[in-house]
C-alpha cells in the first residue's frame, strides 16, 4: 500500500487535485486537521482504495467510487 499523509495547517481546506497529480501511485490518503474537504478530485484516481479523515466536513463524498473506503466522522445528528 502506498499511503500519503496530508496535514492541513493554516487554512481550513486542501485542494486534493494537487494530491492526485503528485501521487498517482497512492492507494491510501490520510488527511489531518482539515475543516472541510472536497472529495470530487479523488473520484477518478485509478489506484485509491481508502481515504481517512477525522475532522473534516466532506463535500461530494457521493462522487467517490464504491471501491474507495471512506473513514470519516459521522455527520452531526439533528435533535429536531
Amino acid at each position: 500500500m502506498r499511503s500519503v499523509a496530508l496535514v492541513v495547517q493554516d487554512r481550513p481546506s486542501a485542494d486534493l487535485r494537487d494530491v492526485v497529480a503528485v501521487f498517482p501511485e497512492m492507494t491510501a490518503l490520510n488527511v489531518r486537521f482539515a475543516e472541510e474537504l472536497d472529495l470530487a478530485p479523488l473520484a477518478a484516481h485509478p489506484r485509491l482504495k481508502r481515504v481517512n479523515t477525522f475532522t473534516a466536513r466532506l463535500l461530494n463524498a457521493h462522487e467517490l467510487p464504491v471501491g474507495i473506503r471512506l473513514v470519516a466522522p459521522a455527520p452531526p445528528h439533528s435533535d429536531e
